[in-house]
């Protein structure tokens, strides 16, 4: 491997990630311009995010100096991330320089574990945001009257909502929101939602099987949401 190996393999591994992702980018910052070996875009909690990644294919150990120098970089640019790649490790220094900062020093068998588990973090991002939006428009099929000062109840806007699928969809929900909430803490076991028969909660130790079953649920409750919207409208 030389350094143009290390560097296409770095930015592949965002690329898988689907990430908008720039090779030996030069961007200009307050203080000047400056060309960046790997330049990452993507979406975070809906907000734009910015990496600058350096690949070292060294002989030596990277230095405190061009920590620093990278530093300098980001700080001009705004990034929210900023990585040293290297193929010999780093300088107690250049390591020592990184403390309470934005700056990551790994190699690239660090950069995997690192982008795995942000991939992982993403795809919970995105099934919790999908779940919250089912949940809300399921909420919005019914509408909240009040009887008196202490009484309230709830009925469907319309009569063509399937009120005990509706009902069942976001029982499930709430089961799952307890599993994204320990998923989000990294503390097993969550909670995938009820058995068919309502009777027990169904839980697993394994994150994936987790996102498989939180997948299942999101798309059915997507689907019924987009069903009972078409019923309402075809009756309208």
């Amino acid at each position: 491997m030389n350094w143009q190996d290390l560097q296409e393999e770095t930015a592949d591994l965002f690329r898988q990630l689907g990430c908008a992702v720039s090779v030996e980018h030069s961007i200009s910052g307050a203080r000047g311009t400056h060309v960046v070996d790997v330049f990452v875009e993507f979406r975070s909690f809906g907000i734009p995010t910015t990496w600058l990644i350096e690949c070292k294919h060294w002989k030596s150990n990277v230095t405190k100096e061009k920590v620093l120098a990278l530093k300098a970089i980001s700080d001009d640019l705004g990034a929210d991330r900023a990585v040293i790649v290297s193929t010999s490790g780093f300088q107690a220094g250049a390591i020592k320089c990184t403390e309470n900062t934005n700056i990551t020093l790994t190699d690239l068998d660090g950069l995997r574990e690192l982008t795995a588990d942000h991939a992982i973090s993403m795809s919970l991002l995105d099934l919790e945001s999908r779940g919250y939006k089912v949940r809300h428009g399921l909420n919005s099929l019914y509408r909240t009257h009040k009887h008196d000062k202490h009484h309230w109840s709830s009925k469907p806007v319309h009569d063509s909502v399937d009120g005990r699928a509706v009902m069942t969809c976001l029982g499930q929900f709430s089961s799952l929101q307890y599993g994204f909430e320990r998923a989000r803490l990294g503390t097993p076991p969550y909670n995938c939602g009820w058995t068919e028969d309502g009777n027990s909660v169904i839980r697993t130790d394994d994150l994936h099987e987790f996102m498989g079953y939180a997948n299942q649920i999101v798309a059915a409750g997507e689907l019924l949401l987009e069903q009972q919207l078409q019923a309402i409208k075809g009756d309208a």
